[in-house]
């Protein structure tokens, strides 16, 4: 890692929030951009992204526990004798956790300004400003597992196979399907655009259907493990 004080890490991701009250949209803006800033810190470089290296810095504690010592939750966090502690349901499958460990992720960094950015957030009902906070990190934790500029590389060289995008960044299905919806793709674009330079592409011609490629690329999902994530 670039640099594993985790006071630092932490810190210099919050500075990206205003300290002010700000709105939803604004929120996922800080929320993406966070993520970005986040695995430059942390140096990750490749698919599928390593969030556990989180759970590596200094005074930071993963670990998972059963459903049954978790009180109903799938995860959650807590600042306890000295550090972060961050524990995820050890009967969830790996990509449910690895969701839910980067969404315990994102509280730990609005730990120290939820109160003042969220502000404007709150509702006379309580459990309806739970969910926006909810959906904040839900957010905040598919910008980190899949980030943007990989996910439209590969689907530019003919990966749209949303069950092989899953596979390839350890995420479950329904998350690559609101990342796909959220960066505006779309499953039944055209035609697929020319090789993508340093991606292994299967032969194609011009009218060759992008979701018979993505049906190619689904028999063969490992083949892209390893891919260089530009950050």
């Amino acid at each position: 890692m670039r640099d594993t004080t985790t006071n630092r890490v932490l810190a210099t991701v919050r500075d990206l929030m205003p300290p002010r009250a700000i709105s939803l949209s604004r929120a996922y803006f800080v929320a993406e951009q966070q993520t970005r800033l986040l695995l430059r810190l942390l140096d990750i470089h490749r698919l599928p992204v390593d969030v556990g290296r989180f759970g590596r810095l200094p005074r930071v504690q993963v670990g998972t526990k059963p459903a049954a010592a978790m009180d109903g939750k799938r995860s959650w966090s807590r600042w306890h004798r000295g550090k972060w502690e961050i524990a995820v349901c050890a009967d969830d499958p790996l990509m449910v956790r690895r969701y839910n460990l980067s969404c315990e992720v994102k509280r730990v960094l609005d730990h120290t300004t939820a109160n003042v950015v969220y502000s404007n957030l709150r509702h006379r009902h309580p459990k309806h400003y739970e969910r926006l906070i909810d959906s904040i990190g839900s957010h905040f934790a598919a910008c980190l597992l899949v980030p943007g500029h990989a996910l439209r590389r590969l689907w530019a060289a003919g990966l749209r196979d949303l069950e092989c995008l899953a596979e390839l960044f350890r995420v479950p299905v329904e998350v690559m399907e609101r990342r796909v919806a959220f960066l505006g793709l779309s499953r039944n674009a055209g035609c697929v655009s020319e090789q993508m330079s340093g991606l292994k592409t299967a032969p194609t011609t011009a009218d060759e259907p992008a979701a018979l490629l993505g049906r190619m690329y689904a028999c063969t999902p490992r083949d892209w493990d390893g891919l260089e994530v530009r950050v």
